[in-house]
């Protein structure tokens, strides 16, 4: 299967570091927001999710794959810093974007470091070679409402368990990054993704014949 982009926020990049997330919840978004149809990906399709029969076809049309065993590539943001400022770093914690000097992917790499404008590379135009994270799907994909989720997977979304309840902390962190388009109190339609953790390339790159990814001349062979 070809692998599919998948954005994390910092918070849950640091939590796939700690492979205490192995669920997301991702928007089911609507066409009308008054209405319950929606579409799905670039179909034009409307499903109704009150029906069994249609959230299974959303789910098989979830931009992230369907079937056990897709391959996800996670993208998160990257920004300038290290001593000289032109070393790319993944602004979650700070680490060494690094590059591997043996891959035949080497050179448009570093052609990509040359040519990136600005201090910052918001996580949507990470370059594959740089994602530290592989998620491989579990589970099929199901279609079901935010509210639906329970204190178990919370937990598996990444929430920490000292919280008494992880499902009113998780509403909690949803509204922190969703309030404006999908608040929980509207109990959006959501597409539930299970997945596993493995490294991505910018992670095996760190421990092969590899270089940091610098803006600058030196970074060429």
């Amino acid at each position: 299967m070809k692998p599919k982009a998948i954005i994390f926020s910092a918070s849950m990049v640091t939590a796939l570091k700690r492979r205490a997330k192995t669920v997301t919840r991702r928007l089911v978004t609507a066409r009308e927001p008054w209405a319950d149809l929606v579409s799905v990906g670039r179909g034009r399709a409307l499903f109704d999710p009150r029906i069994e029969e249609h959230r299974a076809l959303m789910a098989k049309a979830c931009p992230y794959g369907y079937e056990v065993g897709q391959p996800l590539y996670v993208r998160e943001n990257l920004t300038l810093s290290g001593a000289s400022g032109t070393e790319w770093r993944y602004a979650a914690d700070d680490g060494v974007v690094w590059m591997d000097t043996s891959s035949p992917l080497y050179l448009s790499a570093v052609s990509w470091v040359h040519h990136k404008q600005g201090e910052f590379c918001p996580s949507i135009h990470m370059p594959r070679f740089a994602s530290r994270f592989l998620l491989e799907l579990t589970e099929p994909v199901r279609v079901e409402r935010l509210s639906a989720i329970t204190d178990e997977d919370a937990l598996r979304e990444g929430i920490s368990p000292t919280w008494t309840s992880p499902r009113e902390r998780f509403a909690h962190l949803w509204d922190e990054l969703n309030l404006d388009r999908a608040p929980w109190h509207r109990d959006p339609w959501v597409f539930r993704i299970a997945f596993r953790v493995a490294e991505g390339p910018g992670a095996e790159a760190a421990s092969t014949n590899a270089t940091p990814a610098r803006a600058v001349q030196e970074a060429t062979p």
